[in-house]
């Protein structure tokens, strides 16, 4: 049986948050100023067999904020793409056909035909 991915990879389809926080030391700007420090979070739901599910939130390094951002909206495009009307996702297409060089539209729709796969879940 094959899960869709938001049951295999629940990260992957979360969300990121960014809150303000008191990091607690007395001579913190924070604690001073009143001036919060920024801290970022995944939030995300984990389903169970029983069909319930709960939700969770991790702690994301700063550093790693963009690169998960980017890995977040890659693994939500094809349910976005499937949710927009057939004139956008035409749009899209075109656009995509228009940055390949030097070809006929037949020889860029195998290209971009050849790019697509199934995905396979683990």
């Amino acid at each position: 049986m094959s899960y869709a991915p938001r049951f295999t990879r629940p990260k992957l389809f979360g969300y990121l948050v960014e809150g303000k926080k008191l990091c607690g030391k007395k001579n913190c700007k924070c604690f001073t100023k009143g001036e919060r420090h920024t801290h970022y979070g995944l939030k995300y739901r984990m389903y169970h067999p029983d069909g319930t599910a709960t939700q969770h939130m991790d702690h994301v390094p700063k550093r790693k904020v963009s690169d998960l951002a980017r890995r977040i909206a890659i693994a939500k495009a094809p349910y976005v793409f499937e949710q927009l009307s057939a004139d956008e996702q035409i749009e899209i297409v075109q656009k995509i056909i228009d940055h390949i060089p030097d070809a006929d539209n037949d020889s860029k729709l195998a290209f971009i035909y050849s790019k697509v796969k199934e995905p396979k879940f683990h």
